[in-house]
């Protein structure tokens, strides 16, 4: 129950960035992508752990590069069709040296729990 309210929470503030009036009411959209990323603290937190070998990782500057929505097919007409999202961050990885790192981590909810998990994660030189 807890990944469905989790999965419903992304969704919801997935269409709330989308969505923004001409006049500039509603949220601020900066806001919004903070929450958002906040949401993927122990995905990203576990991709530097695996990529770096860091003990305690740390990063700054957590930005949503993209998100991509794809419909599923159906598998049966009583059965509306299921939602993939793809969301691609970028961090800036801070190193044990003192030098930080742009990490991109790539996510999406295409297991059957609906939970994001993390596909891909990429080095970078900043």
């Amino acid at each position: 129950m807890r990944k469905l309210i989790y999965v419903f929470l992304i969704a919801a503030l997935i269409n709330i960035i989308a969505v923004s009036t001409a006049d500039g009411e509603g949220a601020n959209s900066q806001l919004m992508e903070e929450v958002l990323v906040k949401q993927f603290h122990e995905q990203i937190s576990k991709s530097i752990i695996e990529t770096y070998q860091n003990r305690f990782p740390q990063y700054e500057n957590a930005t949503i590069i993209s998100i991509n929505k794809e419909a599923l097919p159906e598998s049966s007409e009583e059965m509306k069709p299921g939602i993939l999202y793809e969301i691609v961050l970028q961090v800036q990885v801070l190193l044990n040296t003192g030098k930080r790192e742009k990490l991109t981590i790539i996510l999406n909810n295409d297991s059957s729990d609906g939970q994001f998990n993390v596909r891909t994660v990429k080095k970078g030189h900043m």
